[in-house]
């Protein structure tokens, strides 16, 4: 199984055909069969966009980027989109690697008949936000034949573009231009591979055993994205995962090639959505990084449940029952049993250095939210 190719594994992992259509490339050109392939397309204010939607259970994907404060006006028009189609407009964000972010707005029929419109919405940071499209499936729509729409975004002192700095970020500097930084991240797997190889001189390792990886800034950077955005060079980040430039972590590769030396199994775990599943393969591929399946997320934030998948042997066909030993990543969030409020006790950080190894990232992640004492 460690050897399939990463399309065919995360296909089989998520029981999803992440993979676009054979010549195509899904980063913002067109939408091919909406929830089939979750393409994302960008969204631009003032400019209506048309499509199709073929099946009950599509969700055609949007992004575009926002100031905070800006006001929103988004809209399934009359004009443009067939009779008798029953729309749901939802919108999240702001979304990043952790995630599509919080569902903001949704609305069923508030526009012409039964589409939908959603009205005075505030955004409410600067940011990346997604749009999803689908058909009310209590609704009477008939898709004996495709049913177009048009979808048009309207934003009042919002931007489509990041809000200009013009300095690099000292967070941004210090991981793309430290010593300490490289220093740090070689620790952290160093760490992690000499852990592993103890355990099997120990004969400590059961049968069959996995390390649980996450991906962004564990093993995959995204300073580039992060540079660009605040020099305001920058795109969505949907677009930005459809460029499938993130780097290679120093000793990320390393350590994922010693655990399968050593029989283990790999599982990355995501919160990369579904829809950047088959960019996020191809990205992985590109740097030399193998593994044995790719876990994203369809809405559901949490990790638990994918790393009981693992567990119990239902993560991918014929990949067997395997039990965790370690995990890697860069949140606090990937780690078992672990969040933010753990912060306050020190007794949580005990498994830090054996189960749980941390990548440094002062860039992102869930310790933004945290209160500033």
């Amino acid at each position: 199984m460690r050897h399939l190719a990463p399309l065919v594994s995360l296909s089989l992992a998520l029981g999803l055909a992440c993979a676009p259509p054979s010549g195509v490339d899904p980063g913002e050109g067109e939408v091919f069969g909406g929830k089939a392939d979750g393409s994302v397309r960008t969204l631009t204010p003032d400019v209506a966009v048309n499509g199709e939607i073929e099946a009950a259970d599509d969700e055609i994907l949007y992004s575009f980027s926002a100031a905070g404060g800006a006001r929103l006006h988004l809209e399934v028009t009359r004009t443009g989109s067939s009779r008798g189609l029953d729309t749901i407009l939802t919108i999240y964000g702001p979304t990043s690697a952790a995630g599509r972010g919080d569902e903001l707005a949704s609305d069923d029929e508030a526009g012409y008949g039964q589409l939908s419109e959603i009205d005075g919405l505030t955004i409410p940071e600067e940011g990346d936000y997604l749009v999803v499209l689908s058909v009310d499936p209590d609704g009477d729509t008939d898709l004996s034949s495709a049913k177009r729409y048009r979808l048009l975004l309207e934003l009042e002192g919002g931007s489509t573009g990041p809000v200009l700095s013009g300095d690099l970020p000292e967070q941004v500097h210090w991981v793309r231009n430290s010593a300490e930084y490289v220093a740090s991240v070689r620790q952290a797997y160093t760490t992690a591979t000499g852990r592993v190889m103890q355990l099997d001189r120990d004969g400590a390792l059961p049968d069959r055993w996995a390390v649980a990886l996450d991906v962004d800034e564990t093993i995959l950077s995204n300073s580039t994205y992060r540079r660009e955005r605040a020099l305001g060079a920058g795109t969505t980040w949907f677009a930005w995962v459809a460029r499938r430039e993130a780097t290679l972590l120093p000793g990320a590769r390393e350590f994922i090639q010693r655990v399968h030396t050593l029989g283990g199994t790999v599982a990355l775990v995501t919160n990369r959505h579904v829809s950047q599943c088959g960019h996020t393969a191809a990205n992985l591929e590109q740097v030399g990084v193998t593994y044995d399946v790719l876990l994203c997320q369809d809405g559901e934030r949490e990790k638990e449940g994918r790393w009981q998948r693992v567990e119990d042997g239902t993560a991918a066909e014929g990949l067997p029952a395997a039990q965790i030993v370690m995990w890697v990543g860069d949140n606090i969030h990937d780690f078992r049993g672990m969040d933010q409020e753990h912060r306050h006790d020190p007794a949580s950080f005990d498994d830090f250095g054996t189960r749980f190894i941390v990548v440094p990232n002062p860039m992102s992640g869930s310790w933004t939210s945290n209160p500033e004492e």
